[in-house]
């Protein structure tokens, strides 16, 4: 009966939804008037696609859309001829040389309330006459010992036996010992800035060197010697230097609260260890630059300084 009834409301005259509904909930079977209205509006979707498919030549209009030739936008180019080009490297302006006197007051004057230590970043040449045209000379590092030292309190770890361990003591050293330090400087127990043995030493040493890393001592960082009273003398009052491939070397030469007579000195002892790195007869400081730690440099004129290699 309710088949029935539902085929009378989805007949052929069909009329709107909210009339099927209706006459759906008078004869109690709105639920399959819902389904019948579905059904019927898929068929009209699918006959309707169906004769707009019949009526258009979709090949035709491919073709159509193929030959179309494609759309172009016209771009104004502006000229750039006459535009400078940018220098996103150009350094500051006003860098003038100067002396080294007047540089140093200059740091000085602009000093905060705490002594800050001053730099010297020099431009050295990378020229080398044993190696082919275009490469450069190896990077070198050494000790130099100034004059007036500017830093105290360098804590130095000595690895040394017999007369070498009481010479590292007479020299200053602050830890003197053999193996057995490597566990406690390994785990932090004690602490050192510097690292030195003696050559006896430093030969039992190569089986620590796994865990003492960066600290264990080689000739080749200058850290083994023979003489360990130099060479702890050397570690104290010196200054550790090195340059770089690209031809540049960064040192301390003091602090701001020296004298310009103590700072030329040192510079000048500086000098006289850089002449020992010199590999032909061009100059070789190429240029020369003072800062102190929170300041600018300032460019130094060669001319002002004496005996520059």
């Amino acid at each position: 009966m309710a088949a029935a009834s539902v085929h009378s409301i989805a007949g052929p005259a069909v009329g709107s939804r909210a009339e099927f509904i209706a006459a759906g909930r008078a004869q109690r079977t709105w639920r399959s008037c819902l389904s019948t209205i579905e059904q019927v509006e898929g068929e009209k979707s699918e006959e309707n696609a169906k004769e707009v498919a019949g009526e258009v030549d979709l090949g035709a209009v491919l073709e159509e859309e193929e030959e179309k030739p494609a759309a172009r936008v016209s771009i104004d180019i502006p000229d750039l001829t006459h535009v400078a080009p940018v220098n996103f490297a150009a350094r500051e302006v006003n860098q003038e040389s100067t002396s080294l006197g007047d540089a140093i007051e200059r740091l000085s004057g602009a000093s905060t309330k705490w002594d800050q230590s001053l730099a010297l970043n020099l431009k050295i040449s990378t020229y080398d006459k044993n190696k082919k045209k275009g490469k450069p000379r190896d990077a070198f590092r050494g000790i130099v010992m100034l004059p007036h030292p500017y830093r105290s309190g360098k804590q130095v770890l000595v690895f040394a036996r017999g007369a070498d361990a009481d010479a590292a003591k007479a020299a200053g050293a602050a830890i003197v010992g053999e193996r057995e330090l490597v566990q406690d400087l390994t785990s932090g127990a004690i602490k050192a800035d510097v690292v030195l043995a003696s050559s006896e030493l430093a030969k039992e040493l190569k089986p620590d060197a796994r865990f003492l890393r960066q600290l264990m001592p080689t000739p080749r960082k200058g850290t083994v010697s023979d003489d360990v009273e130099a060479l702890v003398k050397s570690h104290l009052q010196g200054m550790p230097y090195r340059s770089d491939v690209t031809g540049y070397l960064n040192i301390g030469v003091g602090r701001t609260s020296q004298s310009v007579e103590q700072i030329e000195e040192n510079i000048q002892a500086i000098f006289e260890v850089l002449e020992e790195h010199r590999l032909s007869t061009r100059a070789f400081v190429l240029g020369a630059t003072l800062a102190s730690t929170q300041g600018r440099g300032i460019p130094i004129a060669l001319d002002s300084l004496e005996n520059v290699p």
